[in-house]
């Protein structure tokens, strides 16, 4: 009985992020999260710009995570805000702008790190600063 109460306790750290002492895991953007998408006709349609934490995307499509397509069904599961008809065949690229802010608790944060589901390729940029390509 003590081990399984033990296994329970251990459960329910690890899904608040107390695994280790001194280590707080904040998932900051998770499937559905809000965001903004643009599949741009020309390399004219982006702005050089489109990355930095000030960039105005009013203009861009309103999504949410998952985004992108697939011509078979694999990943289908996956994809809430589905790119197919924008670019299959047609264009290679998608800009998102996902928009996060961590509470972190009175925790001082020292180092993050991103996990990411993808197909083809990817850049990532935090506040204007590429950070994972």
């Amino acid at each position: 009985m003590k081990e399984k109460r033990k296994k329970e306790e251990g459960r329910k750290k690890k899904e608040r992020g107390e695994t280790n002492p001194g280590i707080l895991i904040v998932n900051a953007v998770v499937e559905g999260h809000p965001g903004k998408v643009l599949v741009p006709l020309t390399s004219n349609d982006v702005s050089s710009t489109w990355f930095t934490l000030g960039y105005d995307d009013t203009s861009w499509t309103g999504a949410v995570t998952g985004i992108g397509y697939d011509t078979y069904v694999e990943y289908d599961p996956l994809i809430a805000t589905d790119l197919e008809a924008q670019m299959h065949n047609v264009r290679a690229s998608a800009y998102l702008r996902l928009k996060f802010e961590l509470d972190l608790d009175g925790y001082q944060a020292t180092s993050m790190s991103l996990r990411m589901r993808y197909d083809d390729g990817f850049a990532i940029y935090l506040n204007g600063t590429e950070i994972a390509a």
